[in-house]
């Protein structure tokens, strides 16, 4: 059986004289419907739109009216009110989705090396590939552009929905015409260097630092110079540091386990739709934010909600002694996670400073490192 709609708006009248009222309405021809007396005082009742519309000039000296449920198009229009910003937000996500359809949304490019991505996003957007626009593209013409414009040696482009995948691979330098100087790759002192070609520019016993010309790309023989591509052998030594800072007293938050919900939004690509802000009523708290994609495909959509979780402060006090041989091994094996498996360790050393509230960990590593550069 199909549900029909209550098109009737339900009354009530609370007092003593609810029995005049009721004579009133009839005497004024308003039809009142499924009347039920509640209690003593209190009667119930519906009526049509156009009933209520007359209630309001019946005499009601000695009781009050008032309204439980709405219907018909009140009821109907204050639905739509309670729900605008749902049916605002839907309506503009139409519209948004019919302009953003078979439109570039984003472009990714891939294979760079020494060409700057902004500078191929810039000239994509002087030849009308920019974002928003319409995907009518030629491809093969951008391809071409492309490869003539910035020298690459391969360029491929694929639509993927609303995104752009370029993928390149930049032509090699010709060496026959180009000779690179060897440079230090680490901050380091030279043990020893062997020249096979090139002039060298640093002798034992010297620091230098990263980026540091170490052999020069040419040769001089009486007036002239010859460039040549540069290879030499060099032992140095390397070191590696690391420093922890250890606070003898420190702030932890804990959670109480109340939490607010501080901002709700609605966003629709890079456009927010609908965003609800509120301040929270805890004094300390931290900030979590959660997300959830609804769509990721043609029309990005995504609920964001940020939650503030109720903390408490409290002042902890550390034992340094106790935390002291941990610390030290975990720095230990940080520092040693960043060293090329190449490099062989010789000495290891650990200072410890303290100062007004902690101390102050400083864990030194020196290496020796074999380079060959050709």
């Amino acid at each position: 059986m199909k549900r029909k709609i209550n098109n009737l708006t339900k009354i009530k009248i609370s007092g003593g004289n609810t029995v005049n009222f009721i004579n009133n309405c009839i005497a004024n021809n308003i039809n009142l419907r499924n009347i039920n007396r509640t209690s003593n005082y209190d009667v119930e009742f519906e009526i049509t739109d156009e009933d209520y519309l007359s209630l309001s000039k019946i005499d009601n000296r000695g009781c009050q009216v008032s309204v439980i449920e709405y219907g018909g198009k009140k009821k109907f229009l204050n639905y739509l009110l309670y729900r605008s910003g749902f049916i605002i937000g839907l309506l503009i996500s139409i519209v948004l989705f019919m302009f953003m359809n078979n439109r570039l949304l984003q472009i990714h490019i891939t294979g760079l090396v020494s060409t700057n991505k902004e500078l191929v996003v810039n000239y994509l957007n002087e030849i009308g590939v920019s974002k928003l626009s319409y995907m009518d593209y030629n491809i093969a013409d951008i391809e071409n552009s492309l490869a003539k414009e910035f020298n690459f040696s391969l360029v491929s482009i694929i639509t993927k929905g609303n995104s752009l995948v370029i993928s390149v691979k930049e032509e090699l330098p010709s060496i026959e015409d180009s000779y690179v100087p060897i440079t230090a790759d680490y901050n380091m002192v030279i043990r020893s260097i062997t020249v096979y070609s090139g002039t060298p520019r640093v002798v034992m016993g010297d620091i230098v630092y990263k980026g540091d010309i170490l052999v020069e790309p040419f040769v001089k023989s009486g007036d002239s110079t010859v460039f040549v591509s540069p290879c030499a052998e060099i032992v140095a030594e390397v070191f590696f540091s690391n420093t922890y800072l250890f606070n003898n007293s420190i702030e932890e938050f804990v959670k109480t386990g109340k939490k607010e919900i501080v901002n709700s939004q609605i966003n629709l690509g890079k456009f927010t739709i609908e965003n609800n802000k509120k301040d929270t009523s805890f004094s300390d708290y931290v900030l979590v934010d959660k997300e959830i994609n609804i769509s990721t495909v043609y029309l990005p959509i995504n609920i964001k909600k940020t939650y503030a979780y109720e903390v408490t402060k409290t002042i902890v006090d550390r034992d340094f002694e106790s935390e002291k041989d941990i610390i030290i091994l975990s720095q230990k094996e940080k520092l040693y996670l960043g060293i090329p498996k190449d490099i062989t360790i010789e000495q290891e050393e650990v200072d410890i400073v303290e100062i007004s509230n902690g101390y102050i960990i400083n864990i030194y590593l020196m290496t020796v490192i074999n380079l060959r550069y050709s």
